[in-house]
C-alpha cells in the first residue's frame, strides 16, 4: 500500500516535468571545449576540508546514508583525496550517476492531502554530491552571474534579501505614489509549478549568456542531464523515474540556477517589478489611459518570455488589485484570460488590501496563534515552563512575528489581541496562574511582543542603514517609513 502511495506521487510529479523531445534546444548545447582563455578550475584541499569541518551533524545522513558526522571527523584524511576527485570532476563535465539521483520527499502545502498536486517534492540527494555544488555555487557568486542576480529585483534567495526585504520596498513605493494622490494598479503573478518546468537547455544557454565559464557550464548541464528520483514515503520508495526538466528542490544550486532562469524575465518591462523567486507583483501608476495601456504591454511582454521559455501560468492565482481612490477599475488581460480583481491578497505569507491596512493580516496572524496554542494546550499534558516555553517560542510566537516589522498593528485593539497570545501562553505554564503579566514576563525572562517589535524594527533599520541591505535603504525614502 505504501509502495503504491509512493509511486502516486512519483508518477505526479514525473507528469509535470517536460519530456526529453519537448525540452531539446540545440543551440543551448554548451561547446565540448572550453573557450581559449578560459582557465582550468582547481580545488583546493584547504577549501574541502573547511567545507567538511562545518557540515551540520544533526542534518540526515543523506541518500547513501553516509553520515555527516563521519564525514567531519574524518575531514583531515579525506580532504585531499575529495579535493582531487571535485577537480576532476569540474575540469571533465563529468558528474558521477549517484550524485544525480535523489531521494522526493513529498511536503504538504495546503488544500485536500488526498490531492498529490498540494505537495511540493524536497530532494534528498548524497552528501558528497552537496558539497560538489558549493564547491561550484561559491565560484558562479564570485563571476558575472553572481552581479547578474544582486543587481536585479529578486529578493529570494539572495544574503541580505528577503520576504521583509521584498514587502518593506513594495510598500514604500506603492506609498509614495497613493500619497500623491495617484491610483496604482498591483498585478499578482504566479508561475504553474515553476522550479519543475524549467527547461534544461534554456537554463544552460541562459548560464553562458550571464558570463558563468565554460568548465562550470558543462558541470551543471552533465549534472542536469539523466537526473533521476524515486518518492520516499513512510520508508516505501517509489520505482526511479527519469527528471526531465526543473531544477530539484533542496539541493544547493537549485535556487541560485531558477534566479539566473529568470533573471531576464523583466527585461524590456516599463512597470516596477519584484521577485521571491517566482512570486512576482508588478505595478504601476495608472492615472491615465497610457499608463494603463503600458501595464497591460508589460503582462503582454511577461507572457510573451512564459511562452519563449516554456513555463506557463498559474491563471487561478494571478490576481490583479487596484488601489486609489481615483482608480478607474481597469480590466487586465494576461494571456486569453481576464485578471479577476481582489480586495485583499495574501503576498508572501502576508495579508495586503486594496487600503494597505494591515487588519486583516494582524487578525490572521493572532488566529492562526490561537490555534497552535490551543492544540498545544490539549495535547500536552506537562505544565512546565521546560515544555511549554520552548513549544511556544517555536510553534506560537513565529506566527505573530513574520515579516512583523512590515505590518507591525497601529491601532491598540490590534496591539492588545496579539498581546493576548502571549498572556494566555505564560498563563499556561505551572504557578504562573493569577499572577500579573509583567511579573509573569520577569519570572520567565520574555519581553513583551510590543518590544520584542521595537528591538526588531532598531534591528531592521540597522541593516538598511549600515548592514548588508544598505543598497535597499537608499531606496526607502523616510517619508513613508513606519514609526511605532
Amino acid at each position: 500500500m505504501r509502495d503504491e502511495k509512493a509511486n502516486i506521487f512519483n508518477d505526479f510529479f514525473a507528469s509535470i516535468f517536460l519530456s526529453r523531445d519537448r525540452n531539446n534546444h540545440p543551440s543551448s548545447e554548451p561547446p565540448l571545449h572550453p573557450r581559449g582563455g578560459t582557465p582550468r578550475p582547481s580545488v583546493s584541499e584547504e577549501l574541502v576540508r573547511e567545507l567538511l569541518e562545518v557540515l551540520d551533524v544533526f542534518k540526515s545522513a543523506g541518500l547513501h546514508d553516509l553520515h555527516p558526522r563521519v564525514l567531519r571527523e574524518l575531514a583531515e584524511a579525506i580532504a585531499g583525496p575529495l579535493a582531487q576527485f571535485y577537480e576532476h570532476s569540474w575540469c571533465s563535465g563529468v558528474v558521477p550517476e549517484d550524485w544525480r539521483r535523489a531521494s522526493a520527499v513529498p511536503i504538504f502545502k495546503k488544500g485536500r492531502k488526498e490531492d498529490p498536486g498540494n505537495y511540493r517534492p524536497v530532494s534528498l540527494t548524497s552528501i558528497l554530491g552537496k558539497l560538489s555544488e558549493r564547491i561550484i555555487l561559491m565560484h558562479i557568486h564570485e563571476g558575472p552571474a553572481g552581479k547578474v542576480m544582486l543587481g536585479g529585483n529578486q529578493h529570494g534567495f539572495i544574503r541580505g534579501r528577503s520576504c521583509q526585504t521584498n514587502l518593506v520596498t513594495f510598500y514604500d513605493q506603492v506609498a509614495k505614489s497613493l500619497d500623491a494622490g495617484v491610483a496604482v494598479d498591483v498585478v499578482f503573478l504566479d508561475f504553474q509549478k515553476a522550479f519543475d518546468t524549467v527547461s534544461h537547455p534554456v537554463l544552460i544557454k541562459k548560464l553562458g549568456d550571464c558570463g558563468v565559464d565554460t568548465y562550470r557550464v558543462k558541470w551543471v548541464a552533465n549534472w542536469l542531464e539523466g537526473h533521476t528520483q524515486r518518492v520516499v514515503v513512510e520508508e516505501s520508495f517509489s520505482t526511479w523515474r527519469d527528471v526531465g526538466s526543473g531544477v530539484p528542490q533542496g539541493l544547493v544550486l537549485g535556487p541560485t540556477l531558477f534566479n539566473i532562469f529568470i533573471s531576464d524575465w523583466d527585461k524590456g518591462v516599463k512597470s516596477t517589478l519584484l521577485k521571491f523567486p517566482d512570486d512576482t507583483k508588478m505595478w504601476g501608476d495608472v492615472g491615465t489611459l497610457e499608463r494603463r495601456n503600458r501595464l497591460q504591454s508589460d503582462l503582454d511582454r511577461l507572457q510573451g518570455w512564459v511562452d519563449e521559455n516554456r513555463m506557463g501560468f498559474n491563471t487561478n492565482k494571478c490576481k490583479v488589485m487596484h488601489l486609489g481612490r481615483k482608480n478607474q477599475q481597469h480590466t487586465y488581460r494576461l494571456g486569453n484570460s481576464l485578471l479577476v480583481s481582489a480586495e485583499a491578497e495574501k503576498d508572501l505569507g502576508v495579508i495586503i488590501d486594496a487600503k494597505m491596512n494591515v487588519g486583516w493580516q494582524c487578525g490572521d496572524a493572532v488566529r492562526k496563534a490561537n490555534r497552535t496554542l490551543s492544540c498545544i494546550h490539549r495535547c500536552i499534558s506537562s505544565r512546565s515552563k521546560e515544555v511549554i516555553l520552548p513549544l511556544y517560542a517555536a510553534l506560537v510566537r513565529p506566527q505573530l512575528e513574520y515579516c512583523v516589522q512590515f505590518w507591525a498593528p497601529h491601532f491598540k485593539r490590534d496591539v492588545d489581541n496579539m498581546e493576548r497570545v502571549q498572556r494566555r501562553a505564560t498563563r499556561m505554564i505551572r504557578g504562573q496562574q493569577g499572577r500579573p503579566y509583567e511579573e509573569r514576563l520577569r519570572d520567565l525572562n520574555l519581553f513583551s511582543l510590543h518590544k520584542r517589535r521595537l528591538r526588531g524594527d532598531l534591528v531592521a533599520c540597522y541593516k538598511l542603514v549600515r548592514g548588508d541591505q544598505q543598497a535597499l535603504g537608499e531606496s526607502v525614502s523616510p517619508s513613508t517609513t513606519k514609526s511605532d
